[in-house]
Order: structure tokens, then sequence, then C-alpha cells
């Protein structure tokens, strides 16, 4: 698991390794983070990995990452950075679009 996080998402794994995560706001259908870190890191969420969650980090979607089988992650770069998970389900997309023809 190792490699795969240090070579395939580009995370350090060195030590002196800082980061901390700020809970802005939680509700039924998103959840949104202010997390900072001194290095590459990998940011785990305890909710489930499931189709329809989709991750922003500073507005920009990015890959949803499976975690252990069932959670849902997101490789974050160093520095500073808002992350928000989102459920958009693929039903609720599809709803819309007959609606609007």
């Amino acid at each position: 698991m190792k490699r795969f996080v240090n070579k395939e998402l580009g995370l350090d794994g060195q030590e002196g390794f800082e980061s901390n995560i700020e809970t802005l706001e939680i509700k039924s259908s998103s959840s949104k983070y202010r997390g900072k870190s001194n290095q590459n890191s990998l940011m785990v969420s305890s909710n489930f990995y499931y189709p329809g969650w989709k991750v922003y980090v500073d507005g920009k979607r990015q890959k949803l990452l499976q975690c252990n089988y069932f959670l849902q992650g997101v490789s974050l770069q160093t520095g500073d950075h808002i992350v928000e998970f989102k459920y958009i389900p693929g039903i609720f997309i599809a709803g819309c679009i007959l609606f609007i023809l």
C-alpha cells in the first residue's frame, strides 16, 4: 500500500509530516472541510464510498478515491485547501434532463 500511495498519488511520506482538518459544514448530502498540510497527503472521509459522490478541492473536481475498500478519500497537495464532498446521484441528473425536455 505504501508504494501505491507514494508512487501513484505523489505523496511524500517523510518525517516531520503535519496536517490539520477543520470541519466547516456537514449536511445530509454534502460536507465541507478546510485542510492544511506541510506535505502532499491523503484525506480520508468516514463517508462510505458510493456512486454519486463527487469531491472538489478548492472548487475544482478531483478524483474520488476508494480507501480501505469502503471509505472516500482525496489526494491533497501541500498547503491550505477547501475540500467538499457532494452527493449528486445519477438518477437526479437524468430526472433534471428529462424535465427540461
